[in-house]
């Protein structure tokens, strides 16, 4: 082929929108729309899904892509708050897909640098609690929205030292389950005793505390349950330090002090990152 054939078949591509994907992404972008088609009747759904469906169909080439980023970037900033991944849509298959993906970034190297400055503050917080409470019992730190439980991870490497009862919380049973099993390879090594309960209540509580206290100082418990009903299940005080990392994105502006008053009743220390104000100018 000619390189003036080449470019014309390349114009021909990006003007019929053609995939210059693989075979098998091509696919997997196609069941994304389709699942996606589903849910654009639901009033609760209909405008992410509008919006998601452009950027799939976007994705297939990317020139259209690059368009699609130029076109949407400045639209899609201005209602920030209100858009939804695939994560938050109840897709089981692709929620699992997804977080296991965010997951691999999160273990790398470079993706854990986004999370250092959070990190090095929560175990400042933690080492003051334990200060300040002056046994030899764990810090309590209950996660909100815990993911895959990889926070928690670097909480203990960072803090070898210093007893800690982890509890993590996340509403997507797909986090749960990369949570459970990331914390049971712990757990097989002998580095911390692992539970998944039933949810996060006083007794949870109780237990990941005994566990820090006769093994080998780390516990863990995750359960899966809403964050805005745990002062229903959880008694003040019952826990030092509530913490919470990329969390807000998924909350909307209305539900956030809800958010705010559930920490408040529940511990006297709370810490988060906040992925949506921090953009602000």
């Amino acid at each position: 082929m000619t390189a003036a054939g080449f470019w014309g078949r390349l114009a021909g591509i990006i003007v019929e929108g053609l995939p210059l994907i693989s075979t098998r992404r091509s696919r997997e972008i196609a069941e994304i729309i389709s699942d996606l088609k589903t849910m654009q009747d639901d009033p609760r759904y209909k405008e992410a899904v509008a919006d998601n469906i452009a950027f799939f169909k976007a994705a297939r080439c990317p020139w259209l892509l690059l368009g699609w980023l130029a076109l949407a970037s400045s639209r899609l900033k201005r209602k920030r708050e209100r858009l939804l991944e695939m994560g938050d849509f109840p897709f089981p298959k692709w929620q699992k897909r997804g977080y296991a993906g965010l997951a691999s970034i999160e273990n790398h190297r470079l993706g854990g640098m986004m999370s250092t400055g959070f990190v090095r503050e929560l175990c400042r917080l933690i080492r003051k609690v334990k200060r300040i409470k002056g046994d030899d019992g764990p810090v309590v730190v209950l996660d909100l929205g815990c993911g895959g439980g990889e926070l928690g991870r670097l909480v203990f490497k960072e803090l070898p030292d210093v007893p800690l009862a982890y509890i993590g919380v996340d509403i997507t049973p797909a986090n749960i389950a990369l949570a459970e099993r990331a914390f049971r390879t712990l757990h097989k090594a002998g580095k911390l005793v692992f539970s998944k309960a039933p949810q996060a209540d006083d007794a949870a509580v109780d237990a990941v505390r005994r566990g820090a206290e006769d093994g080998p100082g780390k516990a863990v418990a995750v359960c899966f349950g809403d964050i805005f009903e745990l002062d229903k299940s959880l008694s003040p005080g019952k826990v030092d330090i509530i913490c919470h990392s990329r969390v807000l994105h998924h909350i909307s502006r209305p539900d956030r002090p809800r958010l705010e008053e559930v920490c408040r009743r529940l511990s006297p220390v709370t810490i988060e990152m906040d992925d949506v104000d921090c953009f602000r100018p």
